[in-house]
């Protein structure tokens, strides 16, 4: 009932033919509350700022804060201005999530956020969890703007000026229930900036996808402070044999392990990588550093894996059948494949 009350209320707001006479005597006009607030959760935030203009009874309804509860904004790459006016109009402390997506890179001369935006959500919104920004530029922000509420926190392909995260290791205020941040594509991370993230002990998801300036000590760094982490994705970081070594030593609950494109593994980590025990999911994606011989023994003694991507690498037939005996029931082993770690719930 509510998935096609959901369609018919799109089909009234883009063709916005309806009066408000027309309104009162159509099916939605006699709806209770409670139902259309329901159908309206279907809609998209632009869609419910355009069905807020039909009338006054559906802007009373569009109002209700538990539409408001996760909001993303990143197809439409809003500017500053219409940020504004979507947290003044609408933002309260119901709001649990937001995505958004900046103008790095783009001819208009303008960002998504700003310190004052960030601050005003710390104040409006106490209980957002989750804040997303892509393709953003931060060089004029400060980590201390961010709503201390987050647990997860997103800044893919961002441009972050270098040691931005400084501020959370002599304040504890700043960010102090993180678990999850995802660095990826912020070229400009580097060992310095992973020192100052590690000052935060209760984060179990940590990617770093990219960030080719993280090296050897950086991990180590993080391997030593970071005991709770679960998930760790470093693709295309400048990282070597020793990185293993550190990571199995001290990450015990490692769950999942990106290490795509990190060239310059050899097959001397793959001691490092069979004690690992409670990893589930494993990408060594385009790791041709490595040899089918090793990667068999990786697939031997993994007892946890549901997916394990060796893609990238010359593995022989007779190789690829030994992997696919090696591994448990139902593991997904990937051979010929760009991918590189399928979506998980970490």
């Amino acid at each position: 009932m509510a998935g096609r009350g959901a369609a018919k209320a799109n089909a009234l707001v883009k063709s916005q033919l309806l009066s408000d006479q027309a309104l009162v005597n159509s099916e939605f006009g006699r709806m209770p509350d409670n139902l259309m607030v329901e159908i309206f959760e279907y809609l998209d935030p632009r869609d419910k700022c355009r069905i807020a203009r039909v009338c006054k009874a559906w802007n009373r309804l569009i109002n209700d804060m538990l539409l408001w509860r996760h909001v993303d904004l990143q197809k439409y790459r809003v500017d500053l201005r219409s940020v504004w006016k979507v947290i003044r109009n609408h933002f309260s402390s119901t709001l649990k999530s937001l995505k958004l997506q900046g103008f790095l890179h783009s001819v208009r001369k303008t960002e998504c956020i700003s310190n004052p935006v960030l601050l005003d959500l710390k104040e409006r919104c106490p209980n957002l969890e989750l804040l997303e920004i892509t393709k953003a530029n931060f060089t004029s922000l400060e980590v201390v703007s961010l709503p201390s509420s987050l647990t997860t926190l997103v800044l893919q392909g961002c441009e972050l000026p270098p040691r931005w995260f400084k501020e959370m290791e002599s304040n504890s205020e700043v960010l102090p229930k993180l678990e999850y941040l995802d660095l990826s594509g912020c070229t400009r991370i580097s060992n310095l900036d992973i020192g100052d993230i590690t000052s935060r002990k209760d984060i179990r998801v940590l990617k770093l996808n990219k960030c080719y300036r993280v090296r050897d000590p950086g991990v180590q760094n993080l391997t030593i402070k970071l005991h709770k982490l679960e998930t760790l994705e470093l693709a295309g970081c400048d990282i070597t044999d020793l990185s293993l070594h550190h990571i199995s030593r001290h990450l015990k609950k490692l769950k999942v392990l990106n290490l795509s494109e990190c060239v310059a593994l050899t097959d001397a980590c793959v001691g490092s990588l069979c004690i690992m025990a409670s990893l589930q999911r494993l990408s060594l994606h385009q790791c041709n550093g490595m040899s089918e011989k090793p990667v068999a023994e990786i697939s031997r003694c993994l007892k946890s894996l549901k997916y394990f991507n060796v893609s990238g690498i010359k593995i022989s037939e007779e190789y690829k059948a030994v992997i696919q005996a090696n591994v448990p029931s139902g593991c997904d082993v990937v051979f010929d494949s760009s991918t590189t770690l399928p979506t998980s719930n970490n």
